[in-house]
């Protein structure tokens, strides 16, 4: 569904977009999916430059974006997932790595 599309078009590719401006030879990018706590979590990490400094505070405003051509996919990412009633979390806690995790209610 729109979840689906989401992930693939704003957080893999965000992801791969990264690793191919920073033209990496070792570039990669990382999708995992794992039960958590009555949750699903969608992970998507890279090896690509950190977010700027201005972006990590709140990388999902939509206010200010790494790239030209601007930063509403992750927003957009943060509504959708805020809509069904879950969160989206960004953290950079593994050395050279990017994270952005969406956490969905896992339906029974």
């Amino acid at each position: 569904g729109e979840i689906h599309r989401f992930v693939d078009r704003r957080m893999i590719g965000n992801a791969i977009e990264a690793v191919q401006l920073a033209q990496l030879t070792d570039g990669c990018v990382r999708v995992t999916v794992r039960p958590e706590d009555g949750e699903v979590a969608i992970a998507v990490a890279d090896n690509g430059p950190p977010l700027p400094l201005p972006l990590r505070p709140d990388p999902f405003s939509g206010g200010l974006s790494a790239r030209a051509r601007g930063g509403l996919g992750l927003a957009s990412v943060r509504r959708l997932t805020d809509a069904m009633d879950g969160r989206v979390e960004y953290d950079e806690s593994s050395p050279g790595w990017v994270r952005f995790t969406i956490f969905l209610r896992r339906w029974q």
